[in-house]
């Protein structure tokens, strides 16, 4: 080969590396955010299950997401979703500059298309979203923004995010806090009345004053226990104050700042118990896993 021919050879070599290189450029600075400079206060969507409206509250001095005409506490994680999906959309190609009928059933964001419309506290509109069909990876979503008629190919499975219904959105959690706050648990069940209570909660291996029994108690096992109990999430919600027709154990957890009760209900339905609870907590009956609630019947002679 002469030296013409390899310097000829080359150079379309060095074009060829030149070209892909501007077509992935090109294809890169295709995508783009589309970021809202402020922050919704209410998040309206309707999907399948009807309208469901997301807010943020001021309770107690924290900020709380609040989903549904109750004014349920929202499950954080999916609220946040829905904020961060709202708020930066990833878009990775438009498919089309058409919002026809024809484009628009193409990518189901017709009549059955979730729709989202986030507005600032004076219900201002900041971003409408027609949320369509997820492509064939289920990592993207086909969407439309506001009034304008492009279709858009943007990042995410918004369908499972913007979905949910307001029980699926609802917080199945309770209270929470740390078993070192709790300087006095009281129990009023099959063992009768019996309590215990930290002689120093400040101490490194709590001892505990054992009152309404007269075994000795194992103070790690109570320890372990009493850290245990200050977490309650529930299996589902019902939305009355009704409660099943049996004697019930009752719990009060005594910290500092407040006192927490909750009855735990065990209905034998066979060979199988469903156990419901209530709590000062809410205003809500609700069901329990059976660990959730096995914590809350412990019997002395389980700390023995």
């Amino acid at each position: 080969m002469n030296t013409r021919k390899t310097i000829l050879l080359s150079a379309i070599a060095v074009l060829l590396c030149v070209y892909a290189l501007q077509l992935i450029s090109a294809k890169k600075s295709s995508i783009k955010n589309i970021t809202l400079k402020n922050e919704p206060a209410v998040y309206t969507i309707q999907n399948s299950s009807g309208e469901v409206v997301l807010t943020k509250e001021t309770i107690n001095g924290e900020a709380t997401w609040i989903t549904g005409s109750q004014k349920y506490k929202a499950t954080q994680i999916y609220a946040d979703n829905i904020k961060d999906n709202v708020m930066d959309i990833k878009v990775l190609d438009t498919v089309s500059h058409s919002d026809s009928e024809a484009a628009l059933e193409r990518y189901e964001l017709g009549d059955g298309a979730i729709s989202v419309t986030a507005t600032d506290s004076n219900g201002k509109v900041l971003r409408k979203m027609f949320i369509g069909k997820e492509s064939t990876t289920g990592s993207q979503t086909y969407v439309k923004l506001d009034s304008g008629k492009d279709i858009l190919l943007v990042s995410g499975s918004l369908k499972e995010i913007f979905g949910k219904s307001v029980e699926e959105l609802r917080s199945k959690d309770i209270f929470r806090f740390e078993g070192k706050e709790v300087s006095k648990v009281s129990v009023d069940g099959a063992a009768g009345k019996w309590s215990v209570e930290a002689k120093d909660l400040s101490a490194e291996k709590p001892e505990w004053n054992i009152t309404g029994i007269s075994e000795k108690l194992d103070d790690t096992k109570v320890t372990n226990w009493v850290n245990s109990l200050p977490y309650l999430s529930v299996e589902s919600w019902g939305n009355t104050d009704k409660v099943p027709d049996v004697k019930p154990t009752t719990v009060v957890l005594s910290k500092a700042d407040k006192t927490v009760e909750i009855s735990v209900y065990p209905v034998k339905d066979g060979e199988n118990v469903q156990y419901f609870g209530t709590c000062s907590e809410t205003p809500y009956t609700f069901t329990l896993s059976k660990y959730m609630a096995e914590k809350f019947l412990k019997s002395p002679e389980d700390l023995k």
